[in-house]
């Protein structure tokens, strides 16, 4: 981990050198000593990292080195704010002679701050001194070549990435490899649906890591189980919940279809008022309510008032807990360990897939798997560490175990963590930084990718061996890696298979606060020790460099971090609590902060203070679901990579005009669309974005500031949202799209469209998008173009469609896109009375949905849709049956049924159309 730190360090010296110059006049040359021996000290310790249990003087080098690091960037950060304070002071007096005494005491200071920062960077090049000293005496060497031939962090990334397994952690089809539980699953689905006499909860209980989620996922979506329950809803409570949030989520999963207004009128609802509205909604339904991950019998018993009493043909609560007494009168299964056999044929299938366990390599392997002790979690996390991995290697991490388990039982870890740690160090050194920042969320909090993956890029974690590589493509990539190993799980991925969100294991949450911990790199609050010592926690976050809270946000004293050495402040909020004057003052004033997220705090309409303005080392402010207005001193934040406004009650008009134009280190702006609220022609001045050249990402922009921006100018732009777009307008429009060169996600609103007032006319330009994948249009098009491969985008991979109003031939020019993979047809987006899909039509189409559609047939000749894998049919309440030929679609999987009309259940129920759905493997359905 100390290799991360100072490659992070030494990266983002290197960045200053570059891109704030300015800042460092006088200091330059210093900063470049610094960074080369950073340099230098990095190559040397992969060797140190791998060393560490070797004793206590390689640790305590490995900790100097870190602490340099860390001091190193201090000095340099807190230089910068001392520069640009003395910049801001340096205000025109009215009179000349104050002007006269002004500019020299600027002077006088500027030479203090200079001896002051070469006197601190001398003492630094002592230490290392010292440092390069006690590693010839400890006879700490460089490494060559980095790492054993074949090892993965030997690899350059792209190498390394081109190895990874894309399918198994992804696949919904690993839910089947429960080995060891399958009698306890049929066991538990037949007490569900069966013995509709045992209405008592039911407890799965075990050890953490033996598979209790695992197995409560697998009854919750068994076919049975959804088919007898017309009602499911599942919430993950760990062990610092909200009882408000959990119902909340019940009531969101319970009604999915919730408006707005009644989301909005539910974060304002009281805990009793939420437990009322959940009973209520279950009380004549139903229900199957999964609670996963209660840790107490306090917790049930706040959540169990909720639910109607269980009874006869009605409701079923399931709850997962590592302690049995954690509900009274519940029937409870005991998870035991895994045997021998299931054991080995869990890990072959996590390492191997499908494939079998090469011979040379089963000794070994089965030996290892022994270490494991049957938990589910340490197998899959060995399989993680040990996939693509030479048979040399096998070897070596077999030694690797058996000399960290040389340790007797109760001198030090256990087996499961031991595992963890052998993983964790075999992670790539730019890898640990990552995977430890997620012990800064909460406990089975849900992450989203997108997020996550801008905030290790804004942290400084991503590093790029090419120019011409997009960092959070490569961040991405790190993201997937992780998953890969085992170490991250998906939450939920899109229907391409993309990765939306994921989460982390308890227990491997733990290790990374653990760890996080000792490297002084995270702390968050609530924690245990928090009660303890109010003096042991202030200690404790002057030394951490990123910091999270994770509840109780508006008694928490933010005064205390001034003096801090915070990088990075997230704030999780999930009672929407609210924020006072004074404590966000408080927040100004932590001077060194990069990463500032405020999302989900409940700001009331207010101003942020102007004092916001003086974190000029700021890269990450996020304010989403705030309703926070910002102050015109944004356009300080000069570093400032990422700003997201949406849903903030932030407006054009708070802000200085040509206050988001100075921040051209901006890769992703995301605006509310409420935020060009009352904007026309009649402005006399409109805000300009043309300066941001870095932009990747820019959600939501007006049609008639797009036009007066030279969009040229916004070579790197890859996802883009325009809206409010005129008739007249659109031929502009495309036409500036054509000229952005990486665009590869265009989402486009006309003005009014869900009428018809405005149109689409004509759609040719888009063909010349050669990068485009992903299309979202909203509102009337004329006419498609009539050949995909030259008129319309042929690389096209999703498109979307909302109130198109297209007609009968729409079918026949769609089913041409060549890489179409993704089709949702929303709301009049087709107006056709019936639906043909020709033979050899959408070759590649794996996913098909409809909502609002006013078609009363659809049709599907033998040979159309050879790979479709899911299709979606909702609130078509014309279609009277399912779809004819849909029993030629082998290739299809799951078929989903939302709210249809009365005529089509009849038939459904009556089985009328069987034949056509009679070997698709998942049906589901809701009235």
């Amino acid at each position: 981990m100390a290799q991360a730190i100072v490659s992070a360090v030494a990266g983002r010296l290197g960045d200053l050198l570059i891109q704030q110059a300015i800042f460092l006049v006088g200091v330059k040359d210093q900063v470049e000593d610094l960074r080369d021996e950073l340099m230098w000290i990095q190559s040397f310790l992969e060797d140190a990292d791998s060393r560490q249990d070797e004793g206590s003087v390689v640790r305590t080098w490995v900790s100097k080195s870190r602490d340099l690091a860390y001091d190193i960037e201090d000095i340099i950060d807190t230089y910068i704010l001392k520069v640009t304070d003395q910049d801001k002071n340096r205000t025109p007096r009215r009179r000349r002679f104050q002007d006269s005494l002004k500019r020299y005491a600027c002077i006088c200071q500027k030479g203090a701050n200079l001896y002051t920062i070469g006197k601190k960077v001398e003492e630094v090049k002592t230490r290392i001194q010292k440092i390069g000293d006690e590693m010839n005496r400890y006879g700490i060497n460089r490494k060559d070549g980095g790492s054993r031939r074949g090892d993965r962090r030997s690899l350059s990334l792209q190498d390394r990435f081109q190895q990874l397994r894309r399918s198994s952690p992804h696949d919904e089809s690993t839910l089947k490899d429960i080995f060891g539980l399958d009698r306890k699953a049929d066991e538990l689905v037949a007490e569900l649906v069966h013995k509709q006499d045992q209405c008592r909860p039911i407890c799965i209980a075990g050890m953490g890591g033996i598979g209790k989620t695992t197995l409560a996922t697998k009854i919750y979506n068994h076919e049975e189980v959804k088919h007898h329950y017309k009602c499911r809803a599942w919430a993950y409570v760990s062990k610092d919940f909200s009882v408000k949030d959990v119902f909340k989520r019940l009531i969101k999963e319970v009604k999915p279809n919730l408006s707005a207004e009644e989301l909005q009128e539910m974060g304002m609802f009281s805990e009793v008022h939420l437990e009322e509205k959940l009973r209520e909604l279950l009380k004549d339904c139903t229900y199957l309510i999964v609670l996963d991950d209660i840790w107490d019998l306090e917790a049930w018993e706040s959540l169990n008032r909720a639910f109607p009493q269980q009874s006869k043909n009605k409701g079923r609560v399931i709850l997962t807990s590592r302690n049995t007494k954690v509900a009274k009168e519940s029937i409870i299964h005991q998870l035991e360990t895994l045997n021998e056999t299931d054991s080995w044929k869990l890990f072959v299938v996590k390492v191997f897939n499908n494939d079998d366990c090469p011979t040379n390599l089963e000794e070994s392997g089965k030996g290892m798997v022994k270490k494991c002790d049957g938990l589910p979690l340490a197998i899959t996390v060995l399989a993680g560490l040990l996939g693509g991995k030479s048979p040399q290697e096998w070897f070596t991490v077999k030694d690797r175990i058996h000399q960290q388990l040389m340790v007797k039982e109760g001198q030090g870890k256990n087996n499961l963590e031991k595992i963890l740690s052998l993983s964790y160090n075999d992670l790539p050194y730019e890898l640990k930084a990552c995977f430890l920042y997620i012990g800064l969320f909460p406990e089975d909090y849900e992450i989203i990718a997108e997020e996550l993956i801008r905030l290790w890029v804004a942290e400084g974690f991503i590093r790029c061996e090419s120019d011409e590589t997009i960092l959070e493509d490569v961040a991405r990539e790190y993201l997937n890696e992780l998953i890969d190993r085992n170490m991250l799980q998906v939450a939920y991925q899109d229907d391409l298979g993309k990765v939306c969100s994921c989460r982390i294991h308890d227990l491997l949450r733990e290790f990374c606060i653990s760890e996080g911990g000792e490297e002084n790199f995270l702390d968050y609050y609530p924690r245990a020790s928090s009660s303890t010592s109010s003096l042991t926690v202030t200690s404790s976050i002057w030394k951490s460099r990123r910091y999270a809270i994770h509840s109780r946000i508006r008694r928490y004293d933010f005064s205390n971090l001034s003096k801090s050495h915070l990088r990075t402040l997230l704030l999780f909020n999930p009672d929407k609590e609210s924020l006072q004057q004074e404590q966000l003052e408080s927040i100004s004033n932590i001077r060194l902060l990069r990463v500032l997220d405020l999302s989900n705090v409940d700001l009331q309409g207010m101003m942020l203070p102007d004092s916001l303005g003086k974190l000029i080392h700021l890269r990450y402010f996020r304010l989403s679901d705030t309703k926070a207005k910002l102050p015109s001193s944004i356009e300080c934040l000069r570093s400032l990579q990422n700003l997201d406004l949406w849903g903030s009650k932030c407006h054009w008009s708070d802000i200085a005009i040509d206050a988001l134009s100075k921040l051209t280190q901006l890769r992703h702006l995301l605006l509310d669309y409420k935020y060009w609220d009352g904007l026309d022609t009649e402005v006399v001045a409109l805000p300009r974005i043309d300066s941001l050249t870095n932009l990747q990402t820019l959600r939501w922009m007006d049609a008639l500031v797009w036009k007066q921006n030279e969009k040229t100018k916004l070579i790197n732009l890859r996802d883009l949202m325009i809206i409010n777009i005129k008739t007249s307008d659109v031929e502009s429009v495309l036409s500036s799209i054509v000229k952005l060169d990486k665009i590869q996600s265009l989402d486009l609103k006309l003005s009014a469209y869900q009428s018809t007032e405005y149109a689409f006319p004509m759609l040719v330009p888009l063909s010349h998008c050669h990068h485009l994948r992903a299309l979202t249009l909203r509102g009337k098009i004329e006419t498609l173009p009539a050949d995909p491969y030259y008129e319309f985008q042929p690389r096209l991979t999703e498109l979307n469609l909302v109130y198109s109003r297209l007609g009968p031939d729409t079918m026949s020019t769609l089913e041409k896109l060549p890489n179409l993979m993704s089709l949702y047809l929303h709301k009049s987006s087709y107006i056709g009375k019936k639906i043909v899909c020709s033979v050899h039509g959408f070759p590649q189409l794996r996913i098909f949905r409809t909502h609002h559609l006013e078609t009363e047939e659809w049709e599907i000749e033998e040979g159309a849709l050879p790979k479709l894998n899911r299709l979606c049919i909702e609130n078509c309440y014309n279609l009277k049956k399912i779809p004819t030929g849909l029993s030629f679609v082998a290739s299809l999987q799951v078929l989903e049924f939302y709210d249809m009309s009365e005529e089509f259940w009849d038939r459904f129920d009556r089985g009328e159309d069987a034949h056509e759905i009679g070997n698709i493997p998942s049906i589901n359905t809701r009235r």
